[in-house]
């Protein structure tokens, strides 16, 4: 049967297929650049859109990912984003903050406000002289605030795997870092939901219905769900009844998740709460659990990089478009940096680790792209600005491995701060292939 006219579910089996083969491929060249797989997972996605693929005779993205099969694999996506953020919510270890929440919070909240006040006054300016990067309609504050609010945020997954990689992960600056980027997850999603939520017109009486309703479900995950799954962990054996654990923290996931997006919240807030709130276990348990979940998420979360690169169009960049590029990543980097650095500084790091610590929290990635796809979804965003968007996310994940190579070899950590304790197994961090100890990618 000719693939055109194959059924669309065989044609979204097909297309999976391809693009977890094309994935593989590119894992030699990230393992030789010393990248983590998630940048190749990116640029397979661009690669079989419209700026590679679709440059060749024949128009072969539409041709692979017809019409009819796209919003397939757009539930495949979504599918992977859940398991992917769920599983980024439950490391995220909270009582790492124990004896140094102050710093840590700090330094987070430092890094993230002064790259959203950098970014969104330039991408205030930039839709001034590029009135076509807003969606028609959306106030250019609103704009600003989602652009600065997207390019403020620290991928907690690959940053995870990038101090794993160069054995930075149990240091002052690595145990640091992980902390201030799982505080600032917590942040940019509380930032998201506000911004969306102005952004779709509802006015002052729908930002406050929504915001009372997450309150609602914060008291419910927080004072139900949180204490009633800490009683089923004692009282059942997990690893005995793997099967039941995970059929019911599956449940536990898709129930929270469809309540957010109920709400009028993105369903990722909803997995990412759920991890959260998820008791932690010890960690042979917590591994055995948890794997399947990460493993999934990974395989799926690759759909979401090609329905990502499908909808951004590097050809179309002009001139403007790649200079608007520059200013914007240099404004959110810069911002970042500075942010983290000065903050750490305050609080008695030594200069280099301090410098180090901004390039770390510079990481994007996963997250970024998520949330670029909600703004697309709600309207916020187009095509245009989504590409040059995607394009930022792709560069600042690409430098930090090589730069926190650099910076960690000159990095004067004398003398350092008490450590954190490290952060549980991370095995969901590289967002590709089954769960393996941390190894260069």
């Amino acid at each position: 049967m000719h693939h055109s006219h194959a059924p669309a579910p065989v044609v979204v089996l097909i297309d999976l297929a391809v693009i977890l083969l094309c994935g593989i491929a590119l894992v030699p060249l990230c393992r030789r650049l010393r990248q983590p797989v998630i940048v190749g997972e990116i640029a397979v996605g661009i690669l079989l859109g419209p700026s590679v693929l679709g440059q060749l005779p024949g128009d072969l993205p539409r041709l692979l990912f017809p019409d009819e099969v796209r919003p397939y694999l757009g539930v495949v996506a979504e599918i992977g984003i859940v398991f992917f953020l769920f599983a980024a919510g439950w490391e995220l270890d909270l009582g790492a903050l124990r004896g140094r929440g102050r710093a840590v919070v700090a330094v987070s909240a430092s890094s993230m406000a002064l790259a959203l006040l950098c970014a969104s006054v330039v991408a205030y300016a930039v839709q001034a002289i590029h009135p076509a990067l807003p969606a028609r309609g959306v106030h250019p504050l609103v704009f600003s605030l989602f652009v600065g609010t997207a390019l403020s945020i620290t991928a907690f997954s690959v940053l995870a795997r990038v101090l794993h990689e160069n054995g930075l992960h149990t240091t002052p600056v690595g145990t640091t870092a992980t902390a201030a980027a799982g505080v600032g997850e917590i942040f940019a999603w509380c930032g998201v939901t506000v911004v969306i939520a102005l952004g779709t017109g509802g006015g002052t009486g729908q930002l406050a219905r929504t915001a009372a309703e997450l309150a609602v479900y914060g008291l419910v995950m927080a004072f139900l769900v949180r204490p009633l799954l800490r009683r089923l962990a004692v009282r059942i054996d997990l690893v005995q009844h793997h099967s039941l654990a995970l059929a019911t923290v599956c449940a536990g996931l898709f129930l929270s998740a469809s309540a957010t997006a109920w709400i009028g919240v993105h369903a990722a807030l909803g997995a990412f709460a759920f991890g959260v709130a998820l008791p932690r276990l010890d960690p042979a348990t917590q591994a055995a659990v948890a794997a399947p979940f990460q493993q999934m998420g990974a395989i799926l979360l690759a759909a979401f990089f090609v329905v990502t690169g499908l909808s951004a169009d590097l050809t179309t960049l002009s001139g403007l478009g790649l200079l608007s590029v520059g200013i914007l990543l240099f404004a959110a980097c810069a911002g970042k940096f500075a942010g983290a650095a000065l903050a750490h500084r305050a609080f008695g790091a030594a200069w280099g680790e301090a410098g180090l610590l901004g390039v770390l929290l510079n990481c994007r990635g996963v997250t970024e792209l998520v949330v670029l796809a909600i703004g697309r979804q709600a309207g916020l965003i187009g095509d245009k600005l989504f590409t040059m968007l995607v394009l930022i996310a792709l560069l600042t994940t690409a430098a930090v491995a090589p730069l926190t190579r650099l910076l960690s070899a000159r990095a004067d950590t004398a003398p350092p701060s008490p450590p954190l304790p490290a952060p549980r197994g991370s095995r969901h961090e590289q967002s590709s292939g089954p769960a393996t100890p941390p190894q260069s990618r």
